[in-house]
C-alpha cells in the first residue's frame, strides 16, 4: 500500500511539474519535423488520433475526420507562437481548424482556452472557450466571437500562411500574414498549453514554434545613453544605432543608420529616443523619424514639418 501511495504521489508530482508554465528564453520548436513527441492528443469520443493526425514530408497533417486538438505538454507563458500552415482542401462544413492558446486542463472537446480561430476567410476571429475570459468578450457567449478587424488576410487554398499570435501577461494579439488581426487585453488565463483544432478542415503544418516575447512595460522605453538592450547597441553620441535580434545577430547594422542620417531632410538631428515594440524600432532623429518592421526589414521615414 505504502508502494502504491509513493507512486500515486510521484505521479502527482510530475503531473504538477509539467503543468508549470515556462517562460521561452530563446526559440523553442514545438514540432520537430518527424514525430508528435511533445505532444498530447484529446479527441472527441475516443477517437483514435494516428486516423485524424499524421507526420508526412516533415509536415503535421490532419484530415479533419475527428473533432479533437492535439496540444503541448509543457505549459508556457509570455510568448510569441508561429504557426506555417496550409490548407490542402476545403469544402462546406469541412474547411475549420483553429491555434488554441492558454488552454488549461481537464483535456476535453472543448477546454478552457483562447482560440484563434482557423476557418476558411475567418482567421483572426478570437473565440473564449470553455470559461475563459476578457475585457472584450464579456458579456458575450461562449459561441460569439470577437471579430477580426479587417477583411481576411488569409492567402488561397493550397499557400502557406502565418499564424502570429502574442501573449503577453493577459492580453493575446494575433497577426494573420504579418497583418493586425485581432487583440484582446485583460484575459483570465495568461499561461497554458499550445495546441491545434480538428473539426473538419484538410490541412498541414510545416513550421510550430515559440519564441520570446517582449514586455512593452519593460522594453516600449526611452534609450538616452550607450546601451546594449535585448535588441539595441546605440553609441555614446547618440547619433549610430544597430539592432541585433534576441541571438546576437545585427539585422540592421550601423552603416545603414548612418546613410539615414545623410538624408538633407534628417541629418540636423541626433538621436533624441528610441522606443522598442514586439515588431519596430522607433528612431526619433530630431526633424524626422524612421521606423523598421522587424518582420519585413522595411523601413519608413517621416518627416516633421
Amino acid at each position: 500500500m505504502k508502494t502504491i501511495a509513493a507512486l500515486f504521489f510521484l505521479a502527482l508530482a510530475g503531473s504538477i511539474a509539467a503543468q508549470q508554465a515556462v517562460t521561452p528564453t530563446n526559440r523553442i520548436e514545438l514540432f520537430n519535423g518527424t514525430n508528435f513527441d511533445g505532444f498530447k492528443f484529446c479527441m472527441k469520443n475516443d477517437a483514435d488520433p494516428m486516423k485524424t493526425w499524421s507526420v508526412t514530408n516533415g509536415a503535421i497533417h490532419c484530415n479533419g475526420s475527428a473533432i479533437g486538438y492535439l496540444r503541448t505538454e509543457q505549459s508556457y507563458n509570455n510568448y510569441v507562437l508561429y504557426v506555417g500552415w496550409r490548407f490542402l482542401k476545403i469544402a462546406p462544413k469541412a474547411d475549420n481548424t483553429g491555434v488554441l492558446v492558454h488552454m488549461q486542463l481537464p483535456d476535453k472537446v472543448w477546454p478552457m482556452c483562447i482560440q484563434i480561430q482557423g476557418k476558411h476567410d475567418r482567421q483572426g476571429d478570437l473565440f473564449l472557450m470553455g470559461g475563459a475570459e476578457s475585457k472584450e468578450h464579456m458579456g458575450m457567449d461562449a459561441n460569439t466571437a470577437i471579430p477580426m478587424r479587417s477583411e481576411s488576410a488569409e492567402y488561397s487554398v493550397g499557400t502557406l500562411n502565418t499564424s502570429e499570435t502574442i501573449c503577453n501577461g493577459n492580453d493575446v494579439k494575433v497577426y494573420i500574414n504579418d497583418k493586425l488581426m485581432n487583440e484582446t487585453t485583460e484575459c483570465t488565463d495568461t499561461n497554458g498549453f499550445v495546441g491545434i483544432q480538428s473539426e473538419g478542415a484538410d490541412f498541414e503544418i510545416r513550421k510550430m514554434y515559440l519564441e520570446p516575447s517582449t514586455n512593452p512595460d519593460e522594453f516600449f522605453k526611452v534609450i538616452t545613453d550607450a546601451q546594449t538592450g535585448e535588441y539595441a547597441v546605440v553609441n555614446s553620441d547618440k547619433t549610430t544605432v544597430s539592432l541585433k535580434d534576441k541571438n546576437g545577430n545585427v539585422i540592421w547594422a550601423t552603416d545603414v543608420a548612418r546613410e539615414i542620417k545623410s538624408d538633407p531632410y534628417l541629418s540636423d538631428g541626433k538621436i533624441i529616443y528610441m522606443q522598442l515594440s514586439n515588431n519596430f524600432l522607433s528612431v526619433e532623429l530630431g526633424r524626422g523619424a524612421v521606423t523598421l518592421d522587424k518582420r519585413t526589414g522595411k523601413i519608413m521615414i517621416i518627416i516633421h514639418d
